[in-house]
């Protein structure tokens, strides 16, 4: 695990990236919950009422850690694939430069646009494989 990155070791299979490093941090108006400590009195998800629903104002970040050559099938040539990937699902992503052999893909948005936006780049590695 990266310190840098303050998030937490994933690991993925079936030909998706080969490790992946998921930050827990959630912001909205009223409160910033952590997910990597242990203290989650301050999640704004939870709810004295069961029956509550959950706050969809919430901003999620998400961090892939790939390989320079596994980046290169997600951004497409001249960059098609990875802007159809941001305005499909909404979510903004980026990317970091090339200059090292791992690259951090970067997600932001809220739960739904972050699940589209990991469910397409997942596509495209099995798309590869």
């Amino acid at each position: 695990m990266d310190p840098l990155l303050n998030g937490s070791y994933v690991h993925y299979g079936m030909g998706l990236p080969t490790s992946a490093y998921a930050t827990g941090t959630v912001s909205t108006k009223s409160a910033t919950y952590n997910s990597n400590s242990s203290d989650h009195s301050a999640d704004p998800s939870s709810s004295s009422s069961p029956g509550a629903a959950p706050n969809m104002n919430i901003l999620l970040t998400i961090r892939l850690l790939m390989q320079g050559k596994e980046v290169g099938s997600i951004i497409g040539k001249r960059g098609d694939q990875i802007k159809r990937i941001r305005e499909d699902s909404g979510a903004k992503i980026n990317i970091s430069d090339g200059s090292c052999p791992e690259r951090i893909v970067t997600i932001t948005g809220s739960l739904a646009t972050i699940n589209k936006a990991f469910a397409m780049i997942s596509n495209k590695f099995e798309e590869v494989s």
